[in-house]
């Protein structure tokens, strides 16, 4: 079904889905029974003009240290620019420099509520329902820039973002039906409703994220590794971190009562491994044969995972294939993999609470590494905090 709304390209698959949703419920049983399907979409895929500029316009502007060094090439190049052209660009950058490129887009609540007010906006003509909610700076230089990304970037940009989108929709409608509810009844919950997803020239440091209240996706498609299939199991990882809790809290907990400590990023291997499975087999399924994992694919496992594939793979593979319970595969992991501490554990029945911060958080952010994108896992919430505090040139390898 596809339809129109200002400068969005929203589509609706009407798919063999999940049922209406409901709160995650705890899963103890191997044998719970498959979700009730019903005829309903999975994504609302769209692109949108303002959220494309705010992405590229940020991206660009953490990237002018280096830039600027000759490093990185700059888009648009303001040498090729007319003079007029060239001072609103510039002037918008230097905005975005300064109040957006140190922000984190995930992490940071202001930002994800300014992502998803642009990418509402689809294609309006200008900012002016959004002043009032946001500083009115950042929505000045947005305005500043939108005439010279109209008309040298947009079009090109709108036309990778449409080409993502059709390459995608039948790959969702073919598969997603088995992919979709079988990863919802693992993670003990039905999928929601219709997650939309923003398709962007660039979205972030690895270009995929997902952020919260509501679930958004916000995905590039320009990165040659999220194409075809490979993108399809990153649709649904994204998707899936909305049932982040269900891995992390008894991740935790467990190792907190066996007083152990387990991996940093244990519980987002365990994410990236599950989606994974459950797309290779649905292929396989399809009679696609020969699908290599995401993770195992771009070598995930070297860049903070070493050693966590098999135990990995050793504990979730009976919970995928409906063996035994996600809690008992998730114990037998922190067995396999923790390592003993000296710190007070929890007696049975208490509970480890999730620090607030954690809990609004329901996807993963990894830095970019710019020229080859590479996406690098990060370990725990500490070390993304130190990470993001960096500078600049840190973060990129160039």
């Amino acid at each position: 079904m596809n339809s129109s709304r200002g400068g969005f390209l929203l589509l609706g698959l009407a798919l063999a889905a999940c049922a209406a949703p409901s709160p995650p419920q705890a899963t103890t049983s191997a044998n719970r029974p498959a979700a009730s399907p019903t005829t309903s979409p999975l994504f609302e895929f769209q692109t949108g003009f303002w959220v494309s500029l705010h992405h590229h316009l940020r991206g660009e502007a953490r990237r002018l240290p280096l830039s600027l060094k000759g490093k990185l090439s700059r888009n648009p190049d303001p040498a090729t620019l007319p003079a007029d052209e060239r001072a609103e660009w510039e002037g918008a950058l230097a905005v975005y420099e300064q109040k957006m490129a140190p922000r984190d887009l995930l992490f940071d609540e202001e930002m994800v509520k300014i992502k998803n007010a642009l990418a509402d906006l689809g294609d309006a003509p200008d900012v002016s329902a959004l002043r009032g909610r946001f500083d009115g700076e950042t929505l000045d230089a947005l305005e500043r820039a939108a005439p010279v990304y109209r008309a040298r970037l947009w079009p090109e940009h709108e036309r990778l973002a449409k080409k993502w989108i059709a390459g995608m929709a039948p790959l969702v409608e073919r598969y997603g039906p088995t992919i979709a509810p079988r990863l919802a009844t693992l993670y003990g919950t039905t999928w929601p409703a219709p997650i939309p997803v923003e398709v962007l020239p660039e979205a972030g440091p690895v270009d995929a994220y997902t952020s919260a209240n509501p679930t958004r996706i916000s995905i590039s498609s320009q990165n040659p590794r999220l194409i075809g299939l490979a993108a399809l199991e990153i649709l649904f990882h994204e998707a899936s971190h909305g049932w982040d809790g269900q891995l992390e809290r008894p991740l935790a907990e467990e190792a907190e009562r066996r007083g152990l400590t387990i991996p940093g990023g244990l519980w987002h291997a365990v994410l990236f491994y599950v989606a994974g499975v459950v797309v290779r087999e649905e292929l396989e399924r399809s009679g696609e044969a020969g699908y290599v994992l995401y993770v195992d694919a771009n070598h995930l496992w070297d860049r903070g995972w070493q050693g966590l594939r098999e135990p990995i793979a050793e504990a979730c593979d009976p919970w995928i294939g409906g063996e035994r319970s996600r809690d008992e595969a998730l114990a037998d992991l922190v067995g396999g993999v923790g390592k003993s501490r000296n710190s007070r554990s929890l007696s049975a029945g208490q509970s480890l609470e999730c620090p607030p911060r954690c809990r609004k958080i329901d996807s993963f952010a990894h830095l970019r590494r710019h020229e080859r994108r590479v996406a690098i896992p990060f370990p725990d919430h500490e070390t993304k905090r130190r990470i993001f505090e960096r500078p600049i040139e840190d973060e990129l390898d160039v």
